[in-house]
């Protein structure tokens, strides 16, 4: 009787064991891998920390790397008419996936005081981009 008992106890934590193992493996990639496609994030809306609406993602920009530069934001709209758009270094948005928007740590008038983005002018302009960056308060990242 005791033999029974001690084996139906060893099978029933190995079991546990195994039936466990992979949901948690599972539960660790689900949480800790957070992908989007850049084409999910278009049209995205952005906001600042005090909730107020600043733009729309309007693209990316991506460097000769393969890294994401730039977002560009459509400001926000005045009398239905899409504002011009801006450039923001990719790294000072953080998604938020529950609102699906981006957060920018910025006020309203001072995002509103970003200089205008020109894709023929700026796209390939290391100059400007470095000037963005450094309006952001960064070093940018090509230069470290």
């Amino acid at each position: 009787m005791d033999r029974t008992i001690m084996t139906v106890a060893v099978i029933s934590i190995l079991s546990f064991g195994l039936f466990m193992a992979p949901s948690h493996g599972e539960r660790t990639v689900a949480e800790g891998w957070n992908s989007y496609q850049l084409t999910d994030l278009l049209n995205s809306r952005v906001k600042n920390h005090q909730d107020e609406y600043l733009g729309r993602i309007q693209g990316f920009v991506i460097d000769s790397d393969g890294r994401v530069a730039f977002a560009i934001i459509s400001r926000h709209r005045i009398l239905g008419l899409r504002g011009k758009p801006a450039a923001v270094p990719f790294e000072t948005l953080s998604f938020e996936r529950e609102k699906n928007a981006f957060v920018l740590g910025m006020s309203r008038e001072r995002f509103a005081s970003l200089p205008n983005y020109d894709r023929s002018a700026d796209l390939d302009n290391t100059q400007w981009a470095a000037e963005v960056y450094r309006h952001f308060g960064l070093q940018p990242y090509w230069t470290e």
